[in-house]
């Protein structure tokens, strides 16, 4: 059995929030089905509640702490190998054009074993 591999991706991540769970699954859909990103996750209400109780969240994505009760959110997340090559990534700028207001996203570190 030949040993793992393991690369060291970047990652950007955009937490999007929705006023309701049907605009964000539609917004899931088109972003899965339609756009370059990798991943997309979807938070509903009781996710967003266990959210509001992580400062450093808060403190990225305000509008968390006092959704309205239906609020839902995107976690949408974009790889590449490098900073350049993910900075010009299809994936990102589509997030940031997907996006109601200027797209605000964390880019760290992501390994993955092949």
């Amino acid at each position: 059995m030949p040993d793992a591999v393991f690369v060291v991706m970047l990652q950007a991540s955009s937490f999007m929030m929705f006023p309701d769970m049907n605009t964000a699954c539609r917004a899931a859909s088109v972003l899965r089905t339609e756009t370059a990103v990798d991943a997309v996750e979807v938070f509903d209400r009781a996710s967003l509640r266990e959210c509001e109780a992580d400062e450093g969240l808060t403190k990225l994505v305000v509008d968390i702490k006092g959704a309205d009760p239906g609020a839902a959110a995107l976690l949408i997340e974009c790889r590449g190998e490098d900073a350049q090559t993910l900075q010009v990534s299809p994936c990102l700028l589509l997030v940031a054009l997907f996006s109601s207001r200027k797209a605000s996203y964390v880019i760290t570190p992501f390994e993955s074993v092949i």
